[in-house]
């Protein structure tokens, strides 16, 4: 929530722009395919970041017939600034912790996310002040 008023856009507006600083360049298809929402709401979704310039449309080099959409400087930058306190608190939580124990929370969340049921994964994501991506299938619309 924080994150989402300080760069004054929604939250499936902040999960794409998370993707799209992850990922670089992806399709409106893709960007509907990792957050799980309709073709037209990643439409949205794009039109309304590149309105703020935070994304960018540009044709494939490889096919003018596909659209990518990409972060742009500015876009990198308030995202960064946005969780930069996050990201510190975070830091100030595993900093305490040794390569081994990192290593062992890592493998116990991604063996979480595995075995979560998918209605539990939208229940958390729903619950989450950034969400995340839930699933990797279009939702069926």
């Amino acid at each position: 929530m924080v994150a989402q008023a300080a760069l004054g856009i929604g939250r499936s507006d902040l999960a794409a722009l998370e993707l799209l600083t992850i990922s670089g360049k992806l399709t409106a298809g893709d960007i509907a395919d990792q957050l799980s929402i309709s073709t037209g709401t990643a439409t949205a979704v794009v039109d309304r970041l590149a309105e703020a310039g935070y994304a960018v449309r540009n044709a494939d080099a490889h096919d003018r017939r596909r659209i990518l959409v990409s972060i742009t400087q500015k876009g990198r930058r308030r995202f960064q600034e946005a969780f930069q306190q996050r990201w510190q608190w975070l830091h100030e939580v595993a900093s305490d912790l040794s390569s081994d124990e990192l290593a062992t929370v890592v493998r116990f969340l991604l063996r979480l996310h595995e075995i979560m049921p998918e209605e539990w994964r939208q229940e958390v994501s729903a619950s989450l002040p950034t969400p995340i991506p839930v699933s990797r299938g279009r939702r069926s619309r």
